[in-house]
């Protein structure tokens, strides 16, 4: 008998993470069958072994799929995502976990009561691992919410959803589109495909925890000019990617989009105002009018208003 839900994990290098990550999985209080699927990528530092172990115990649980070669995060998500047996797929990186044991019910019973949504979604907590930085909660919304494509396509818009946190409807999407392999900006765009065909459900409730790490894809680039310039580059082949898939109905919000993803790339660097005005100088034809002034007054106005401010404030 085929679980109803498929537990999508994938990891490489989390031996100090996995067991928290696997115990929060195994926790789960539910009135329906569901199953583990480990992507093992090869890890060097015995998360295999720990892995192993918990197949060991719990058979009827846990599948564990990997190989003799490292694949990579996509190609590991890709298998794993193709092992996957449910009628719903659930989502938890090895160096996350969940902390409500009652969280895949909850999210169950609102998927299958209300056929119009393809994934629900909750609040989660943010934990800085090795930093002083207290943790933060992030929500989508102050209150249970619907939201649709429109939210996605919006100006300033962004993937607003923690991978930690998604259930959603394998049926939705029966294979990913070739294109998706080639975007390197995460499960952004399963979220957007999926957005395209259902509703997507927020539940007010935190009930996981995203960990930041210094091991972790993001947070290792995350201050490199140069991975920003590629991500914004990403982001905008999703959108064209997306533009083609969807039949070019929300054409005109993703050209405003696109904009924007040149803007934010400009706006991130500004902190290094080198690197923003390179940016600027190489980007400013696809920029709207409003945001190029923006841009330009940030980069080039306020640096000599600022050195003015602490001349006089030194000079007393």
């Amino acid at each position: 008998m085929n679980p109803l839900v498929s537990v999508h994990t994938i990891t490489y290098n989390h031996a100090p993470f996995i067991r928290q990550c696997i115990e929060g999985i195994l926790m789960q209080k539910a009135s329906f069958l569901f199953e583990l699927v480990i992507g093992e990528d090869c890890s060097t530092d015995g998360t295999r072994e720990i892995i192993l172990e918990y197949a060991r115990k719990y058979p009827e649980i846990i599948r564990v799929i990997t190989s003799e070669s490292n694949v990579g995060i996509k190609g590991n998500a890709k298998r794993t995502f193709l092992a996957c047996q449910g009628k719903y797929i659930a989502i938890c990186e090895g160096d996350d976990y969940w902390t409500d044991p009652n969280k895949l019910q909850k999210q169950i019973d609102f998927l299958e009561n209300h056929p119009d949504y393809s994934l629900c979604c909750h609040a989660s907590k943010i934990v800085f691992e090795g930093e002083e930085r207290q943790t933060e909660i992030v929500r989508m919304a102050d209150t249970d919410k619907t939201f649709t494509v429109d939210d996605f396509l919006a100006p300033m818009g962004k993937n607003f959803i923690r991978t930690e946190t998604v259930v959603f409807k394998r049926a939705v999407i029966h294979e990913l589109p070739e294109w998706y392999q080639d975007i390197i900006v995460g499960d952004y765009p399963l979220f957007l495909l999926l957005a395209f065909h259902g509703n997507i459900r927020y539940i007010d409730q935190v009930m996981s925890v995203y960990r930041k790490h210094g091991g972790g894809a993001w947070t290792s680039n995350i201050n490199d000019a140069e991975f920003q310039e590629k991500y914004c580059l990403s982001i905008v082949e999703m959108y064209q990617r997306f533009d083609e898939y969807s039949d070019y109905i929300y054409h005109d919000k993703i050209q405003k989009r696109f904009a924007y993803s040149y803007y934010a790339l400009i706006e991130n660097s500004s902190r290094n105002e080198a690197q923003g005005r390179k940016y600027l100088w190489k980007y400013r034809n696809k920029l709207p009018y409003h945001l190029l002034i923006r841009s330009f007054s940030r980069l080039y106005l306020k640096p000599p208003l600022r050195w003015i401010r602490d001349y006089i404030s030194a000079r007393g």
